[in-house]
């Protein structure tokens, strides 16, 4: 059996499991953190929607294109869209044909007057 170590060797072999597990921990956050950052962005480049789908409205902000078809691919789906002659998405309603529109969102065709506008009472 070999003598016990002295205190100064076990205090050194301490001072280097804990710089060894401290080294271990940063090196592997870092690789972790590199490793996320790559996904990152190629989640993020993954977006690829065909130009075209809106267009500027004055009163509303943007509308969507008349009569446009294409395709809005991502990260976590691929899809097709169709825009009807009227702007809406789905088939179009022709004129002998019964069938309700609802218009739904936080805007609305009509002008509202600017945050900037004073009102008096």
């Amino acid at each position: 059996m070999s003598p016990p170590a002295p205190a100064a060797t076990r205090g050194r072999q301490r001072l280097f499991a804990a710089i060894a597990v401290g080294l271990g921990l940063a090196l592997g956050f870092a690789l972790l953190e590199i490793g996320l950052a790559a996904l990152r962005r190629q989640i993020e480049s993954s977006d690829r929607l065909q130009p075209g789908l809106t267009r500027y409205d004055e009163g509303l902000g943007w509308r969507l294109s008349p009569g446009w078809l294409g395709s809005h691919l991502n990260h976590d789906f691929d899809v097709r869209y169709s825009i009807n002659a009227e702007g809406l998405r789905g088939p179009a309603l022709s004129a002998g044909q019964a069938g309700t529109v609802a218009y739904l969102g936080d805007r609305t065709p009509r002008r509202t007057p600017s945050l900037t506008t004073k009102h008096r009472r």
